[in-house]
């Protein structure tokens, strides 16, 4: 029995050793070889490449392609050598003579603008500067780290790193200490006020996201609390007004918002990337619309009747060819720009770049400003102007009031439209201050302190759904509603004013 066990033992480690051995034969890793197939063989066995000696014991034979998640991919059947073992090797993205582009590699470098200089930090800490041709050995035939890849301009705070002499870089933002599977080197483009400058930097993958539990449990709140609000203002005949249908439309494109930020936090949109970014910024901008569009009627319905329910829908109308239309400009306008106008680094900074980094347009520069933030802010003002001007009247026509005591009617339409300007007064207040946040989180984004204090407005923005439904619903006047039941009642009836008093 023990001659059984002993002699299964054997086996076993044979069949280990066996297995291992493609391993062992390999004289180092993957990613410190080049591609010498073509290179001039000497008598001995050794090669010559790039003027390096390169003996045959550092040399393979190879079948398969080590991908950066250490995974083999099959390949033709190729020689190559241990180069970094024998000089300071540079890892570029493709041959150095190209750009990249989305993470693609593309074009061509004026090699006489190029500065040629990298510095490298040796193993006893002093800092070499070299020209990459003449001083290292360049690599650019192994796989990129992946297909979302971005620049590190090393002269902005954020984006210092240091390239090491074992081929290790290290990345000042997050202290992450990256491998040669993990970025590459690659000229580019950048422009700083006047000066145009071509140099190597080093490109990396975008950085992932931490814990995705909190923002996802937050997000299927406000997506449950929005659709509950929804429901709640389309099954009660009172609140399908001209202000409840504007209302609707706005947390339509809010739930819209939000089930495109949940599916691209779980990277369900790969599929459909572009379709996802382009269709997620149309209800963004949406929402925005809609909500001047309510600071705009309760200006201008202020102390007048709701009239006709022809009157309703025809302002209704003409209110979503606005909301609708002006939303689909500007997706058009980004779209366009991003499909027109020529892809180089030198326009990136101003353009929208949807799927450049994620599904969804770059934050990161000022074209988001342009895009995203500028319209936003534009918002606020307005709304805060409308809001500012409906408060100035409703406290001028309450003065009157006490003068002229026996107009009951106008009495009582003049606590209506206070009651409904003080309920939607709560959500600009929310909303307004919501974004007002995202602006600010947008203009710090460098500075990392600033970055952690504002990330509680990140949550307080993913909870808008819960906020809108408790502010909304989760009322007195509401729930009185469902009790009496949906009860038929006259165009003249519909008013907001018994889901408004506090």
């Amino acid at each position: 029995m023990l001659k059984l066990f002993y002699i299964a033992g054997l086996i076993l480690l044979d069949a280990a050793i066996f297995s291992g051995t493609e391993i062992e034969t390999m004289p180092c890793d993957f990613f410190d070889t080049v591609n010498v197939t073509g290179s001039q063989r000497l008598v001995n066995g050794s090669c010559l490449y790039q003027d390096l000696l390169i003996p045959s014991e550092l040399m393979a034979e190879y079948t398969y392609t080590v991908l950066p998640d250490g995974t083999r991919e099959p390949a033709e059947t190729h020689l190559r050598g241990c180069v970094c073992k024998l000089r300071t090797c540079l890892r570029f993205c493709c041959h150095h003579s190209q750009l990249m582009g989305n993470g693609q590699c593309s074009g061509s470098v004026d090699l006489t603008r190029l500065n040629p200089y990298v510095n490298v930090t040796l193993q006893n800490g002093t800092v070499f500067r070299g020209h990459f041709q003449k001083e290292f050995i360049l690599q650019s035939d192994l796989p990129k780290p992946c297909n979302e890849m971005y620049s590190l301009n090393d002269r902005e705070e954020t984006d210092q790193y240091t390239v090491f002499e074992n081929g290790s870089l290290l990345r000042s933002y997050d202290n992450v200490t990256m491998s040669k599977r993990d970025y590459c080197l690659q000229p580019e483009h950048f422009k700083e006020g006047e000066t145009a400058s071509l140099r190597i930097v080093a490109h990396n993958c975008a950085i992932k996201s931490g814990d995705k539990t909190g923002q996802t449990f937050v997000l299927i709140c406000s997506l449950v609390c929005l659709s509950s609000t929804i429901i709640v203002y389309r099954c009660l005949k009172k609140l399908r007004n001209l202000h409840g249908n504007c209302f609707v439309c706005c947390l339509i494109c809010l739930f819209m918002g939000y089930l495109f930020l949940l599916l691209d936090l779980w990277e369900l949109t790969n599929n459909f990337c572009a379709t996802a970014g382009y269709t997620g910024y149309y209800f963004v901008m949406s929402t925005f619309l809609w909500l001047s569009v309510i600071s705009w009627d309760l200006r201008s319905s202020l102390g007048s009747s709701q009239g006709a329910s022809y009157q309703s829908k025809y302002l209704f109308l003409l209110y979503s060819i606005y909301a609708w239309g002006m939303a689909f400009i500007f997706t058009a306008v980004i779209y366009l720009v991003d499909h027109l106008v020529e892809d180089n680094p030198e326009n990136e900074p101003w353009m929208p770049g949807v799927t450049y980094y994620s599904c969804w347009i770059k934050t990161h520069d000022w074209s988001a400003m342009l895009y995203l933030y500028g319209p936003m802010l534009i918002v606020i003002i307005f709304n805060s102007t409308m809001f500012i001007l409906t408060a100035i009247e409703i406290i001028a026509v309450k003065r009157q009031l006490q003068v002229v005591v026996d107009r009951q009617e106008r009495k009582q339409k003049h606590n209506s439209d206070k009651q409904t300007y003080g309920l939607f007064l709560r959500l600009f207040i929310i909303m307004g201050v919501n974004w007002s946040l995202e602006i600010v989180s947008y203009l710090v984004q460098n500075h990392e302190f600033w970055k952690r204090v504002l990330r509680v407005a990140d949550y307080f923005n993913w909870s808008l759904g819960i906020i809108i439904f408790c502010l909304f619903v989760t009322k007195l006047s509401v729930l009185k509603l469902f009790k009496k039941g949906n009860d038929d009642c006259s165009e003249e009836e519909v008013s907001l004013e018994e889901t408004q008093r506090l």
